[in-house]
């Protein structure tokens, strides 16, 4: 890691010093001159460029501030059950009681995880039509444990997760 940042550094350095002695660097060219070289390089201007770090996050964005108290629907980090979704299918299988008759239906469960990871909201977004079948689906649900909620640049939030039961 501390050669390439000073490989970085060196090959920065040396681009410096060429700019300062190439034509283009001076303060003569114009604003517009400026951008059609720029463009031609292939470069962004650093005004109308987002510079990211390693995370994904915007530097020199001011961002707004994460609404603790908001749902939200697009999250750097999806909610998800301790454990990860090996867990997950391991507890739907240790507490799902199939109903007579029940054979392969796949029920899609919608519900939200809020910001401590507690489950809410339960309810069925598809299923064959069986209430047997999607009660079962939901009482599942309800059942487990808190989740590790969703995150927005590190803050814990609320957001709706899409589970398919399969029986």
């Amino acid at each position: 890691m501390k050669k390439i940042l000073l490989l970085f550094l060196i090959s920065l350095l040396t681009f410096q010093i060429q700019a300062q002695k190439s034509k283009y660097a001076s303060s003569s060219i114009k604003p517009q001159e400026r951008s059609n070289i720029e463009k031609s390089l292939n470069w962004a201007s650093t005004s109308s460029q987002h510079i990211s770090d390693t995370r994904g996050y915007e530097i020199g964005v001011s961002a707004a501030p994460v609404d603790r108290d908001s749902i939200y629907h697009e999250v750097d980090i999806a909610p998800s059950f301790p454990g990860g979704d090996e867990a997950v299918r391991r507890f739907i299988a240790q507490n799902l009681i199939r109903p007579k008759g029940s054979k392969g239906e796949v029920v899609l469960v919608k519900f939200l995880v809020e910001r401590y990871g507690e489950i809410s909201k339960v309810h069925i977004v598809e299923s064959n039509g069986d209430t047997q079948i999607s009660a079962e689906a939901i009482r599942v649900v309800r059942k487990m444990n808190a989740w590790n909620p969703a995150k927005i640049r590190g803050v814990e939030v609320a957001s709706y997760y899409v589970l398919p039961v399969r029986f």
